[in-house]
C-alpha cells in the first residue's frame, strides 16, 4: 500500500506541473486575495465558519458560471496575505489558512499531519483539481450512490441519471452531488453544475481527481469538528431547507398508480377505516392520462375526466378527512398532449441548433419537447398549469423525471447546451415552484418530491426520494448510504419508495423490515409500481392495507410510532430550518461512519434490518449510554453489541439524558393533538429541551413570532428530581391548556410525585424502572415539578 501511495505523490507531480501556471504577482483586494500566473489568475476568498473559496479563471476560458447554489456574499476585509521566497501565505486573523507553493503551483491547506495539496490539470476533455489522499483517508458523498458510503476507489460521473430497478452496485443515480466530505474533517463543494467526474482513487489509488467540461474551477473548503458541523458550515452558504407543513411528516400515501378517481377513493377509505394514520395521497400520471404506449399524454397537466370526472369533489373529501391531495407533472411535452402545439407557438421548449424546438425521438414516454425551465415565458406558462390545480385544492407537487431523464447532449437550452445545464435543471424548476408559492401563495409552505435536483436545492422546499429501486433486499440494504450520504451533504428530507419500487415478489418480510425503516426516516412514503390490470405479474400493493393481517398489524405500530414522535421530528425540521443540522445523522465510530444504522437527530439511533431471516443485530453505539426501546437495558457507548430481534421489532435506542417530545396516537395532522407526551431518559446530569412549536403551515412562523417554546429543565438535586416546564410565545389558535404526561425511564425508586404542593397520582414499573404521572389541565405557565 505505501509503495501505491508513494507511486500516487510522484505521480500528481509531475501530470500536474505547471498547471496553474508560473507566478507573476499578488494583489489583495477588498474581498479576496489575487494571484497572478502565465495561465489565469487565482483568487481566495473568505467566508463565515472557516470557509475559503478557491476561484481559478483561466486565460484561455470562458469561465461560465451558472450556479446560483451559494446566497451569501464573501467577507471583506479578512484576508491577508505574507509573500516569501516560495511561497505566499494566506492569513485570517493572524491564522495561516492556506499557502500557494510558487514552485509546486500548488495550493495547501494545513490539517493535523499532511496539507492538503491541489492542484489544476488539463486534458483533451475536461480541467479540474486532483489532490493527495492520505493513506488511510476516506471519502464521503458525491450525492445518490448505491455504493460503499466511503466512496474510496471509485469513479463517479456527476450527471445526473436514472437506473430502473437498481439495487447495490448502481454507481450512477437520480441526484449527483459535486460535494465530498472526509474522514480528516474536512468539506470540499466544486460549486460548477456542468458535466463532470470524481475518481476517488479509481485510477490512482493516492489521488482524488475532479474533473469538468468546462465552466468555472472553483470549489470551497470546509472545515469543522465533525460530519455533522460540517453539514451545518456547508448550509450556511447553500440555505437550509425551511421548516415544512407538519402534514408532509405524516404518512403519504402513493402507488404507480391510481387509475381512477373511484379507485384513489377506496384506498384512502380502506385506509381510513382501517385506524392507520394518514396524511396525503399521491396521484401519478393516471391523473392526466391513460397510462398506455402512445397514449401517455404527457404534458396535458389537465384532468383526464373519463378516469377522474369529479376531481374537485375528491380533493374536497379528501381534505375533509385531513389527507391532502399531491399531483405527479414531470418536463416533457409528448406529441401525444394536447398543449404540444401551444408549448411549440409559446417557444417555451428547449432548440436545437437551427433555433427550432428539439424534438424527442428516443423518449420512453413518446415523442415530444423537454420545457426549457430557464426561459422566463416557459416558467410562466408552467406556473399557470400549477396554479389552477392549486385553487382547485392541490396541496403539493410530485416533480418526476426532471434529471432530465432524456437530455441528448446537443438539446440548446436559453443559458448553455445540455451538458452544461443538465445536472442543475432541476434545481431550477424548484426555484420556479418555490417562487411560485412566494408570490402567489405566501400563507402556504411548499411540498415538492422531486427526484434531482443540485446543490442548495434543499432552499426551495424539496422533499427528494431515490429513485426507482428493486423491491428487494439489494434495493433495501442501497438506502442507508444513499441517505447518509445525502443527508449530510445538505439535502435534509432524502428517502426511499419504501416496500420498494420496481419488480419483485410479495415479500411480508421484506415489505415489514422496508417500512419500519421508512417509518424512522424524514419522509414516509410507502411506494410501489401495480401492474396493469391486464398484466399476468403478481399485483403488490404498497399500501399496509393490502397485506395479511400480521403485516399489517406490525406497520400500523410502525406508522403510529411515528406519529407519536411527530413533536421529534418537527422539532428537527426547526433545527435544520435554524442551524442546518440534518435530520438523519451520522453514527460515527471515531472519525469514520457506520454506514447500515443511523442517529435520527441527536437522541434516537436507528439499526435497520436489511437482511432475511434476521435474529440478532450487530449494532456500533457512539459516545454516551443507550437505553434499548424494547427490553429497557442500558448500554455504555464506543462499543459494539449485539441483541436479538423479531419480525415485530427493529433495534431503536434513546440517548440517555434525552427529553423526547411526543404526542398520543392520532389519525392525521389536521387533528393534531393538543396534549404532549414527554419521555425523559434520565441520566446523571441535567438535561434541557426547548421545543418549538407553531401552527404546521405558516411559513414566516419564526419571522412573524408567531410559535412557542416549550420548555423543560430536569435537575438532579440530592435525592429529588425537580422538572421544570415553561412555555413563551404565542401563535393563532394556540390552545389554551392541555394535558402533559411524562414517561421517565431509569429512575429507581418513587415515594411522591408533587406540584405547587399538591401530590399527582403516578404509577411506577419497577421492572422497567419506568415512571408515569400526567399534569392535566397546564395553562402554559410555569410550573415545577417534584420528584421524591
Amino acid at each position: 500500500m505505501r509503495y501505491f501511495f508513494l507511486i500516487g505523490i510522484i505521480f500528481f507531480y509531475s501530470s500536474t506541473l505547471a498547471q496553474f501556471g508560473q507566478f507573476q504577482s499578488v494583489e489583495e483586494t477588498e474581498s479576496a486575495i489575487r494571484i497572478n500566473t502565465s495561465k489565469g489568475k487565482i483568487e481566495f476568498l473568505a467566508f463565515p465558519k472557516e470557509t475559503i473559496q478557491v476561484k481559478f479563471s483561466r486565460t484561455s476560458a470562458e469561465n461560465k458560471q451558472i450556479s446560483n447554489a451559494v446566497i451569501i456574499q464573501p467577507l471583506k476585509n479578512v484576508l491577508k496575505v505574507q509573500e516569501t521566497e516560495h511561497s505566499l501565505i494566506l492569513l485570517r486573523e493572524e491564522v495561516p489558512v492556506a499557502r500557494y507553493q510558487k514552485h509546486e503551483e500548488s495550493i495547501r491547506f494545513p490539517l493535523p499531519g499532511e496539507d492538503l495539496r491541489f492542484t489544476s490539470f488539463t486534458s483533451d476533455t475536461h480541467v479540474g483539481f486532483r489532490y493527495v489522499l492520505n493513506e488511510d483517508e476516506e471519502i464521503y458523498g458525491g450525492g445518490e450512490r448505491a455504493i460503499s458510503l466511503n466512496r474510496r476507489g471509485y469513479h463517479l460521473p456527476l450527471y445526473n441519471q436514472p437506473s430502473y430497478g437498481y439495487g447495490m452496485g448502481a454507481t450512477a443515480l437520480n441526484y449527483s452531488l459535486p460535494i465530498v466530505s472526509s474522514n480528516r474533517n474536512y468539506l470540499l463543494f466544486f460549486d460548477n453544475a456542468q458535466k463532470g467526474y470524481f475518481d476517488i482513487g479509481k485510477r490512482n489509488e493516492s489521488l482524488f481527481e475532479y474533473g469538468t467540461i468546462g465552466g468555472e474551477l472553483n470549489f470551497y473548503f470546509i472545515k469543522g469538528k465533525s460530519q455533522t458541523e460540517l453539514s451545518s458550515r456547508l448550509t450556511v452558504l447553500t440555505g437550509s431547507q425551511p421548516i415544512p407543513p407538519r402534514w408532509a411528516l405524516g404518512h403519504l400515501q402513493s402507488r404507480f398508480g391510481y387509475r381512477s378517481q373511484q379507485q384513489a377513493e377506496k384506498v384512502v377509505e380502506k385506509t381510513i377505516a382501517a385506524d392507520i394514520p394518514i396524511d396525503a395521497t399521491i396521484l401519478d400520471l393516471f391523473w392526466f392520462g391513460n397510462g398506455e404506449p402512445g397514449d401517455w399524454q404527457m404534458g396535458d397537466l389537465d384532468w383526464q375526466t373519463d378516469r377522474f370526472p369529479q376531481p374537485e369533489k375528491m380533493i374536497s373529501e379528501f381534505k375533509n378527512h385531513g389527507v391532502e391531495t399531491i399531483l405527479i407533472t414531470e418536463p416533457f411535452i409528448t406529441d401525444q398532449s394536447f398543449n404540444y402545439r401551444e408549448a411549440i407557438e409559446e417557444g417555451i421548449l428547449a432548440k436545437d441548433s437551427t433555433g427550432n424546438h428539439y424534438v424527442l425521438t428516443e423518449f420512453y414516454f413518446g415523442k415530444g419537447g423537454l420545457i426549457d425551465i430557464f426561459e422566463p415565458q416557459a416558467q410562466n406558462w408552467i406556473w399557470k398549469k400549477y396554479n389552477k390545480q392549486i385553487q382547485m385544492g392541490v396541496s403539493g407537487w410530485w416533480v418526476d423525471l426532471a434529471e432530465p431523464e432524456h437530455h441528448p447532449s446537443d438539446v440548446i437550452h436559453r443559458i448553455g447546451s445540455a451538458d452544461e445545464v443538465h445536472n442543475i435543471y432541476g434545481h431550477y424548476w424548484d426555484e420556479m415552484l418555490f417562487d411560485g408559492y412566494r408570490k402567489n401563495y405566501p400563507n402556504e409552505r411548499v411540498f415538492n418530491l422531486n427526484r434531482s435536483g443540485y446543490a442548495g436545492s434543499g432552499r426551495y422546499g424539496v422533499f427528494p426520494w431515490t429513485g426507482d429501486v428493486g423491491r428487494n433486499w439489494s434495493g433495501l440494504q442501497a438506502q442507508l448510504p444513499l441517505l447518509i450520504s445525502m443527508s449530510i451533504h445538505g439535502i435534509p428530507y432524502i428517502h426511499s419508495d419504501a416496500g420498494g419500487f420496481a419488480g419483485g415478489e410479495k415479500d411480508a418480510e421484506l415489505y415489514t423490515r422496508w417500512m419500519q425503516f421508512a417509518s424512522l426516516t424524514p419522509i414516509f412514503r410507502p411506494h410501489g409500481a401495480v401492474p396493469a390490470p391486464e398484466s399476468e405479474d403478481p399485483t403488490i400493493e404498497p399500501e399496509p392495507v393490502f397485506w395479511d393481517n400480521q403485516t399489517q398489524k406490525i406497520v400500523k405500530e410502525w406508522i403510529e410510532y411515528r406519529y407519536q414522535l411527530m413533536p421529534y421530528f418537527y422539532q428537527l425540521a426547526y433545527e435544520q430550518w435554524q442551524n442546518g443540522l440534518p435530520v438523519l445523522r451520522p453514527v460515527m465510530n471515531g472519525n469514520s461512519i457506520e454506514e447500515n444504522q443511523f442517529l435520527l437527530g441527536e437522541d434516537i439511533l436507528v439499526a435497520p434490518i436489511i437482511k432475511a431471516n434476521v435474529t440478532d443485530r450487530q449494532l456500533f453505539l457512539p459516545e454516551g449510554r443507550w437505553l434499548h426501546k424494547q427490553s429497557h437495558q442500558v448500554f455504555t457507548g464506543k462499543q459494539w453489541i449485539t441483541v436479538s430481534t423479531s419480525i415485530e421489532q427493529i433495534p431503536v435506542f434513546y440517548r440517555v439524558g434525552a427529553i423526547l417530545p411526543m404526542k398520543p396516537v392520532f389519525q392525521n395532522t389536521k387533528n393534531y393533538p393538543e396534549d404532549f407526551i414527554f419521555h425523559i431518559i434520565k441520566g446523571e446530569q441535567n438535561s434541557t429541551l426547548n421545543l418549538f412549536n407553531d401552527d404546521g403551515n405558516t411559513p414566516y412562523s419564526i419571522g412573524q413570532q408567531q410559535f412557542e417554546i416549550i420548555q423543560i429543565n430536569l435537575k438532579n438535586v440530592d435525592d429529588k428530581l425537580i422538572v421544570q416546564l415553561t412555555s413563551r410565545g404565542d401563535y393563532k389558535n394556540k390552545a389554551q391548556q392541555r394535558n402533559v404526561k411524562f414517561i421517565i425511564s431509569q429512575i429507581d425508586e418513587v415515594k411522591t410525585v408533587e406540584s405547587g404542593g399538591n401530590g399527582i397520582d403516578f404509577q411506577y414499573n419497577a421492572f422497567t424502572k419506568q415512571l408515569f404521572f400526567t399534569l392535566s389541565n397546564w395553562q402554559n405557565n410555569s410550573r415545577q415539578i417534584i420528584i421524591c
